[in-house]
């Protein structure tokens, strides 16, 4: 029964794990425009993801992004700006808003982790989140995103072929009560600014091109509270486009190290994720050379 208990609580971790992630997420993807980075899709473009977020270009500086699978038990957008695209540098600013009570009532109600039981008010929160993104690319190549020659063969994307990325950023939470400290690493971060604090956070993202069907993708975010409270997450992914441009599968790692008021947490976890692109100019053609609608 004990082992069955722990192996619950494990996987049950990892979904919650992945689930914030996607949260709050920043993944690389072809041509190098992620939600990590100051560049922006494409006008119109859409990118669906099983658990990362999901964007729309609603300009070419200009996009917004959610996690759509997440929505149900924690409603969340984010909205992103480009203000400045040179040949090698990019500056924008993002800002979300999310509001995460039904997971964390959720999670409370499974009793999994001793911070959060069946018995524990979780009070309404609102959280908000705005930050600044800094980009510098290097290298250049024939991006092949979504110009494989069945689609559009003319229209090559020139990109870079590695992108750093500095992100600042500050957070916080408005609750209806006091919200519960929750211990557990990646959650304690996500959480403890909720009562009404302040989290000052800095970053830097790596996005690039391995091969033709390859990207990778590394960050390292450190996050700042206050009476010394710190915590650190560092992220690596590997993406495959399994030879289809539009379509590809990530595979990757997360650790989250967290210095708690009660003590120092530390986790290591798989991820996993799925995204389709649809670009504009595909949509009218298909994806067997027809139309998609």
């Amino acid at each position: 029964m004990r082992q069955t208990y722990s192996t619950m609580r494990i996987t049950y971790l990892i979904l919650v794990l992945i689930l914030l992630i996607g949260v709050s997420g920043s993944w690389s993807q072809r041509q190098l425009w992620t939600n990590g980075t100051a560049n922006t899709i494409g006008h119109k473009d859409i990118q669906i993801a099983a658990l990362s977020p999901s964007i729309y270009g609603i300009s070419e500086s200009m996009d917004i992004s959610s996690h759509v699978f997440a929505c149900i038990f924690a409603p969340n957008v984010s909205l992103k700006k480009n203000w400045l695209k040179k040949s090698r540098l990019s500056i924008a600013s993002g800002h979300g808003i999310y509001y995460p009570t039904p997971l964390a009532k959720q999670i409370a109600s499974r009793n999994y982790f001793p911070s959060l039981t069946d018995s524990t008010i979780i009070p309404d929160v609102i959280a908000v989140r705005s930050e600044l993104l800094i980009s510098y690319g290097w290298g250049e190549t024939d991006c092949p995103a979504f110009t494989g020659e069945e689609f559009n063969p003319e229209n090559t994307f020139r990109g870079h072929t590695q992108l750093v990325t500095l992100k600042l950023g500050i957070q916080s939470g408005f609750n209806r009560g006091i919200f519960p400290l929750v211990n557990e690493p990646l959650l304690f971060q996500r959480s403890y600014y909720y009562n009404n604090n302040l989290c000052y956070y800095a970053g830097f993202d790596i996005d690039g091109h391995m091969t033709t069907f390859i990207d990778y993708a590394i960050d390292l975010d450190y996050y700042n509270f206050s009476e010394g409270v710190y915590a650190l997450e560092h992220k690596g992914m590997i993406k495959w486009f399994m030879g289809k441009k539009f379509f590809h599968l990530m595979l990757g790692y997360h650790v989250s190290y967290a210095d708690t008021p009660t003590g120092s947490e530390f986790l290591f976890g798989p991820m996993l994720d799925f995204v389709w692109i649809m670009h504009r100019n595909k949509m009218e053609l298909g994806l067997f050379g027809k139309k998609m609608f």
